[in-house]
């Protein structure tokens, strides 16, 4: 199964979302295998989920769904073409929610290849439709990955180096990224 869990009451009581759609694809082995696995979520600036998740089958490249009923239903999975995954666990985050006529940006971070390495941050200015911006942060060996904004606005991305050998923290800004 492919679902979330919820509060809509500050973690009172929790609640189970449906399905995601699609999330399963026919395998010779096991008949069936679900093509999302380690899933991360953001929130849109229409107050929607965006869930961004490792691709477990089907093309080499993220997947998306969006929720517009926080959680409960979810469109189908579909292929994020610009965001090449080798099944790794990454990293998304909303930075900013713009100003009401602009959505503002989110940042996801991932390997930018189809092995765990080329350690990228791209840049997304419509809700992560589209990845149109991206610099390499790490271009060796780069595996799981978790994406923060600090106090003073600057952007925090812990990650996997050296073939899991080492535990990197590296700083850098918005503008780092936009000027790509």
């Amino acid at each position: 199964n492919n679902f979330t869990v919820f509060s809509d009451d500050r973690g009172a009581t929790w609640k189970f979302g449906e399905n995601v759609p699609g999330a399963f694809v026919p395998d010779a082995k096991l008949g069936q295998r679900s093509q999302i696995n380690e899933v991360q979520m953001v929130e849109l600036s229409d107050g929607s989920v965006r869930l961004n998740s490792r691709q477990f089958a089907g093309a080499k490249v993220r997947k998306t769904s969006v929720s517009r009923d926080g959680g409960r239903t979810w469109s189908p999975v579909e292929d994020v073409p610009a965001l090449r995954d080798p099944s790794c666990n990454a990293s998304i985050v909303r930075h900013s929610f713009g100003d009401g006529a602009k959505p503002g940006v989110i940042l996801y971070s991932g390997p930018d290849s189809l092995k765990r390495e080329n350690g990228t941050v791209y840049r997304s200015e419509d809700d992560g439709a589209t990845w149109p911006t991206k610099r390499v942060l790490w271009p060796g060996s780069f595996a799981y990955s978790v994406l923060t904004t600090l106090l003073d606005g600057i952007i925090g991305c812990l990650f996997e180096a050296d073939n899991y050998g080492r535990i990197v923290f590296a700083r850098f800004s918005v503008a780092w990224v936009k000027d790509g």
